[in-house]
């Protein structure tokens, strides 16, 4: 104990730079006993230790995964950008129209087999068709036809286009400032649609008379002698006589008493018996004639679960129609009156249009479409006396009553057959106007 005192004293009287000589001393001697340490091996160290290292490789593998993502999102963005861009654009050429829109257009002949001219024609009345109900809807809501094919967004998914090879692109124009439109196309060969065979070469689709053979402007004429321009009407209407308009075949029929089978489910008939009442008057010239097909000598209007009488008040106008089907005025300027069907809203419109001169109904047509072959139009009369004239589709009734023309027209959602044409009979045959 005395000795290690005696030290401290020592220490205590040392010259403060011997203390730091000292000190200095000492720090080498530690680090040259540093070769003699003895490190941990990895595999013994702490896991706060390891943790720190397993960050570090997380982080790395984790910006390599969003660096991959991004490029896999540019790419798949270059593709539709400049992929299906270029396959839009060649077919709005096609059109002969403007890319002015995002409305993608199919190319038909990557999407379908259509290798044979067969093919592609049923693929260009199809296309005709679904192009005739998208126009038809437009205008049930615009009270006009849309200026372009692209207007229809939203009642076609894509826009159609001619299949190649050979055929013509499908040509679009409005007329008589777009309450009317012409659609022209053409057929390689061949082509049936119910009883119809359609021969090979170029038709025309209106809002009027549905689909015809193509007729040239006559302006085109205007140079011909009066003789020759005489021989060219003889050989057109030669040719509307052999290729009438397209009329779609009507809908199943199983006891061919002229109501479709879904038409006998609306009126409560059988589809397997011509007659269901056996009054020897088959069940569609019973509901034509207002009587009612399912019992003897009773009128049609007296079952209220079969027919009702719709009552337009404003025009002073009515007719029959199906109990089951709902109705629904629509305010336009023209007021029309739609009749939707539950099932696939096929629908029938009616129009009122002004007829100062009190025209007949056949005069009053011409003068507003002068084009128009008189013999593409034919006589009619209905059950009231109410004389006027039918389209050459079967699709259009006009009736003149006094300063008004009256138009009931058979729209048809379904492209391939007529479901309800007995129906639009019936509506046409009991409509009548009243003070």
């Amino acid at each position: 104990m005395f000795e290690e005192k005696q030290n401290q004293n020592i220490n205590s009287n040392m010259d403060p730079s011997q203390k730091v000589f000292d000190s200095l001393n000492t720090d080498k001697e530690l680090e040259a006993s540093d070769d003699n340490i003895h490190y941990m091996p990895e595999r013994f160290m702490t896991p706060s230790e390891m943790s720190h290292n397993k960050t570090n490789v997380g982080l790395i593998i984790l910006i390599v995964v969003i660096i991959i993502v991004i490029l896999a999102v540019a790419g798949f963005a270059i593709y539709v950008l400049y992929g299906k861009g270029s396959v839009a654009n060649k077919n709005v050429l096609d059109l002969g129209i403007t890319p002015t829109t995002t409305q993608e257009i199919i190319d038909p002949n990557k999407q379908e087999n259509l290798d044979t001219p067969e093919l592609r024609d049923q693929k260009r009345l199809s296309d005709i068709l679904e192009i005739r109900t998208a126009l038809s809807l437009y205008f049930n809501e615009q009270n006009k036809y849309p200026n372009s094919l692209f207007d229809l967004s939203s009642y076609l998914t894509n826009i159609p286009v001619n299949p190649s090879p050979n055929g013509e692109s499908y040509n679009y124009q409005t007329k008589d400032s777009n309450k009317d439109y012409v659609i022209t196309f053409a057929f390689e060969g061949n082509i049936k649609n119910g009883n119809l065979i359609l021969q090979s070469g170029k038709y025309q689709l209106s809002s009027k008379f549905g689909i015809e053979t193509y007729k040239e402007l006559q302006d085109d004429n205007d140079n011909d002698d009066s003789n020759d321009n005489s021989d060219n009407n003889d050989s057109s209407n030669d040719d509307n006589d052999q290729q009438p308009a397209i009329i779609p075949p009507y809908g199943l029929d199983s006891d061919e008493d002229g109501l479709t089978d879904l038409e006998e489910l609306i009126f409560k008939t059988n589809s397997a018996l011509k007659d269901t009442d056996s009054d020897t008057y088959n069940d569609k010239e019973e509901i034509i004639n207002l009587y009612d097909p399912t019992k003897i000598d009773q009128k049609l209007l007296d079952n209220v679960d079969l027919a009702r009488v719709f009552v337009q008040e404003d025009l002073k106008y009515s007719f029959v129609y199906p109990a089951s089907w709902t109705t629904q005025t629509k305010d336009t300027e023209s007021k029309d009156t739609i009749i939707f069907e539950s099932e696939n809203k096929d629908f029938i419109k009616i129009q009122v249009k002004d007829n100062p001169q009190e025209l007949s109904a056949k005069s009053w047509y011409l003068n507003s479409s002068p084009e128009v072959n008189p013999n593409d139009l034919s006589d009619y009369k209905n059950k009231n006396n109410i004389i006027g004239i039918k389209s050459k589709d079967d699709l259009n009734v006009y009736l003149a009553v006094s300063t008004k023309i009256y138009i009931i027209s058979y729209i048809s959602i379904d492209t391939e057959k007529l479901s309800y044409h007995s129906i639009f009979e019936l509506i046409a045959n009991s409509f009548k106007t009243f003070n």
